[in-house]
């Protein structure tokens, strides 16, 4: 037996170094679409020049590349598409990439989308919009979105007067770039001695310093819109866009013209591959950094592994067989039983399956889903614990834990985005799908929808119940 638990040992520690070397970079977070209602036929010449142009535009997302636009011309003026893409100008190039490769990819499967001749998409990291008419080098403010966090902040007026102070300070800087240029710029405030203030703001690099200006000031005059006292919001402009938060949501070593801010616990800074600043008798930062992190962890797993060995070997030595007298049906860990099974087998009437609440070992899983379906997740808990809990976060929990367990592993986030998900109430959440070994008995509906306003049709369907608020705005 003892052999035997060193080999689990050994394929334990082994299993962890393969996940911690294979494992995926955070996939690019979707914000929000808009599609026109203006549509082509299928098959027809606009279309296949749109699917060129998307095409383009995701060969064109390469390194140093965080933004490009891209003309098919077509026999007619009517069948000529005009795109382009941007990314946030603190992605790494890979991360921008992938980004555009995905919008491109959702814009070209979605159903409506693929038809319309006007559409417009927003990641956290990029955005890729098309249109039938040239809309290079101007300013376009429509279509618009808002996301909000609904948490509120203590001293809301003198927080609001300093973003405003922020922000446009953050705006002049960007938009200070001459045409052609990267027009990106953050800015980092002192709220108190133990809380920062984090703006970003970016215009596509193809308008002027006056027209980059212009587009940003529109979107801050609609901060107090969406975002009055609330802890972090963003705009979104197809030509620009601005965010504000509590916390440091940007990369910084890849910011020249930002201040360095304080070193996030969410979103670590990323080292410095220099080999003057970072060199040691000879050896590199990125050596030392290989060399340090994975002996770290190997020690860490092999404590971790020691403990559950220990753990299971105790287990082992208290285990003892219990057998219910009168079935003779074998019971594991006796110990640990409060009832005999004589009583469980009345009560569970036989173990019906009329009392079952799931599939597999499942049950948590299926009741939490169709509690969702039903759009009253809150009855998944004990009533006695009504009156000593938040809603928005009991809620939140449950929309992260569905995410968790989605049919689709690719689907189900990654461990930094569920703690970035945990950390941050702005980080908007994509609605779940159906978990794993649940099997419907109706037509599935629909998830509750956030309030949309645009005469527009939309494709997005944010969650509200995933306590953010979530609205397209329209401009005056």
């Amino acid at each position: 037996m003892a052999w035997n638990s060193f080999k689990l040992l050994f394929l334990f520690v082994l299993a962890s170094f393969l996940c911690f070397s294979t494992s995926k970079a955070q996939a690019p977070t979707f914000l929000y679409q808009n599609c026109s209602t203006n549509i082509t036929t299928p098959n027809s010449t606009f279309q296949i020049n749109l699917s060129t142009l998307l095409s383009s535009l995701s060969s064109n997302a390469t390194a140093n590349n965080e933004f490009h636009n891209s003309t098919v011309t077509g026999t007619n003026s009517s069948d000529t598409v005009y795109g382009l893409f941007m990314c946030r100008g603190d992605i790494p190039s890979q991360l921008c990439e992938q980004c555009v490769v995905n919008a491109t990819q959702k814009l070209s499967s979605d159903s409506e989308c693929s038809l319309s001749k006007q559409a417009v998409i927003w990641y956290d990291e990029c955005m890729v919009r098309y249109s039938n008419r040239s809309f290079f080098s101007t300013v376009d403010t429509r279509p618009a979105a808002g996301l909000w966090n609904t948490a509120n902040i203590s001293n809301q007026e003198s927080f609001m007067r300093l973003m405003f102070d922020t922000m446009n300070e953050t705006a002049d800087e960007a938009a200070s770039s001459p045409i052609g240029s990267k027009k990106y710029a953050t800015k980092q405030a002192n709220i108190s001695g133990f809380q920062s203030l984090y703006c970003l703001a970016q215009c596509t690099p193809d308008l002027s310093p006056q027209g980059c200006r212009t587009c940003l000031n529109s979107t801050i005059q609609l901060l107090p819109w969406c975002c009055e006292g609330k802890q972090g919001g963003r705009i979104l402009y197809p030509s620009c866009n601005i965010r504000y938060e509590l916390y440091p949501f940007y990369r910084t070593n890849n910011t020249a013209s930002a201040p360095s801010p304080a070193p996030s616990r969410s979103v670590p800074p990323t080292p410095t591959t220099s080999s003057n600043s970072g060199a040691s008798n000879g050896i590199s930062s990125g050596t030392i950094v290989a060399i340090v992190v994975p002996i770290s962890v190997a020690v860490l797993l092999f404590i971790v592994g020691i403990w559950i060995l220990w753990k299971r070997t105790g287990a082992a030595k208290r285990r003892n067989s219990a057998q219910d007298p009168k079935t003779g049906t074998e019971i594991s860990s006796a110990e640990s039983l409060r009832f005999d099974f004589s009583t469980i087998e009345a009560v569970t009437n036989k173990f019906s399956n009329a009392n079952k609440l799931g599939e597999g070992g499942f049950g948590e899983v299926y009741k939490a889903w169709k509690l969702w379906k039903d759009e009253a997740p809150l009855e998944l808990l004990d009533e006695s614990l009504r009156e000593s809990y938040s809603q928005n976060e009991v809620m939140r929990c449950i929309h992260i834990g569905l995410l968790c367990v989605q049919e689709d592993p690719a689907d189900r986030p990654a461990m930094a985005s569920v703690v970035l998900m945990l950390d941050s109430y702005s980080v908007t959440l994509p609605g779940p799908n159906q978990p794993a070994f649940f099997i419907n008995s109706r037509t599935e509906q629909n998830m509750p929808k956030a309030l949309l306003i645009d005469k527009s049709t939309t494709k997005s369907t944010p969650m509200s119940v995933n306590d953010m608020s979530f609205s397209e705005i329209d401009p005056r």
